[in-house]
């Protein structure tokens, strides 16, 4: 995936047990792996909590590039590729930055 330096875009990832993990930029969808498994029992760090893009969970931090964030949204449900469509028009049509 090609990051373009200041221009914003809309990345989702959405990810199901059977289905595996998707991502998609600008609604159109960029990787895609249905070998991709849920990790269970991991504990929260209620001392160092952290959102992590890039790395596997539970691996060690290291320095990578700065991005800015206008928004995060979270959806309880795995999103098929019509309703990334919506979303992305959702929130293109009606941002404000």
């Amino acid at each position: 995936m090609q990051a373009v330096i200041g221009s914003w875009f809309y990345l989702v990832v959405t990810w199901h047990p059977t289905s595996g993990l998707v991502l998609y930029q600008n609604a159109q969808t960029m990787a895609s792996s249905a070998d991709v498994k849920a990790v269970s029992g991991l504990l929260v760090n209620t001392r160092q909590p952290n959102f992590a893009v890039g790395r596997p969970v539970g691996s060690p931090g290291r320095p990578c590039g700065k991005f800015y964030m206008n928004s995060l949204v979270v959806f309880k449900q795995f999103l098929i590729t019509a309703n990334v469509y919506k979303v992305y028009n959702f929130f293109w049509f009606n941002s404000k930055y």
